[in-house]
Parts: C-alpha cells; sequence; structure tokens
C-alpha cells in the first residue's frame, strides 16, 4: 500500500510504473478501491496487481498517459461515459486486452494510446472522437476491421501501422 498526501500536487509519468505487486493507494486522491489516483478529474495511477478486469469510476475525464501500460493481465477495461480524452501510451501494452468500447464522450486518442495490444480484434471509433495520435493503434496484430466515423477530422501517422490482419476499413458517415 501506498499513502499519497493531500499535499501533493502532481505525480510525474512513471512514478509507479512496473510496480507489479501494488493492489492500493491511500489517501484523499485514492478512489474507494485504491486501485486509482485521480486528480481534477484525471485519472493518473493505477495499481493493477491481480487484476483482469476493470472499470474505471464515472468521475474520471481524461485517461493519463501509459497509466494503464504494460498491464499484462488485463483482459477487459470499461471506459465510463464522460471520458473525453485518452492519454499517449494509456493501454499501450496490455497484452491480453482482447475489448475495449470507447464511449461517445471521448474527442482525443493520443499517441500510442492502444500500441501493441495484439488481442484486439476489432474497435469502433466513436463519433465524438476528432483526432487518432501516431501509432495509436500500431502492433495490434489482431485488429481486423476498424470503423471510423466522419468526425474525425485528423489521423496521425503509422496509426495503425502493422496490424497485419487488418482487412477491413469501415467510414461511417
Amino acid at each position: 500500500d501506498i499513502y499519497i498526501p493531500s499535499t501533493i500536487q502532481s505525480i510525474g509519468l512513471h512514478a509507479f510504473a512496473r510496480c507489479q505487486n501494488l493492489t492500493k493507494f491511500i489517501g484523499e486522491y485514492a478512489t474507494s478501491d485504491g486501485r486509482c489516483l485521480i486528480i481534477n478529474n484525471e485519472l493518473i495511477c493505477f495499481a493493477y496487481s491481480g487484476l483482469s478486469g476493470y472499470s474505471i469510476p464515472s468521475t474520471v475525464k481524461s485517461i493519463g498517459e501509459e497509466v494503464f501500460s504494460q498491464c499484462d493481465n488485463l483482459i477487459s477495461i470499461v471506459i465510463p461515459e464522460g471520458v473525453q480524452y485518452i492519454g499517449s501510451g494509456a493501454f499501450e501494452g496490455c497484452s491480453s486486452l482482447d475489448s475495449i468500447m470507447i464511449p461517445n464522450s471521448v474527442t482525443h486518442i493520443g499517441d500510442e494510446a492502444f500500441h501493441s495490444n495484439e488481442f484486439l480484434t476489432s474497435i469502433t471509433i466513436p463519433n465524438s472522437v476528432t483526432y487518432i495520435g501516431e501509432s495509436a493503434f500500431s502492433d495490434c496484430y489482431g485488429l481486423t476491421s476498424i470503423t471510423i466515423p466522419d468526425s474525425v477530422k485528423r489521423i496521425e501517422k503509422e496509426a495503425f501501422y502493422c496490424c497485419e490482419k487488418l482487412t477491413e476499413i469501415i467510414c461511417q458517415a
């Protein structure tokens, strides 16, 4: 368990990265289950030890950079309606993640957000998304289908690079 005092104003990237046995945060910024640290409605840290699935709290509006990165045992994640921003590398390298539903509130999918999730087979980008970052879905080897709505204004380079099984791209009006 890690106690986070209320005097903390920010926590830097990778502050608790690779702490595979971390199960709980304690303090003002910790969620009631102790699994997340949330500051100003941004999910900034996650204690994933022992979990195969998780529902992100509904108070979250932004998923910070690399929060779930390398959560190898995570099979499913529920992103609540209201999340607007998925940060760079947020779910990068979650090698067991097989499905994800992006809610209609998301407008921004950051660089490498879902990079190297080899078991993802299909994904529907909701019609709220306007930006898909660089390498956002690159190296998702199992991805066979992607639906992209006309709300998307920008797709950065290599967004779907090395998606070897990709056979269908649906552009939705």
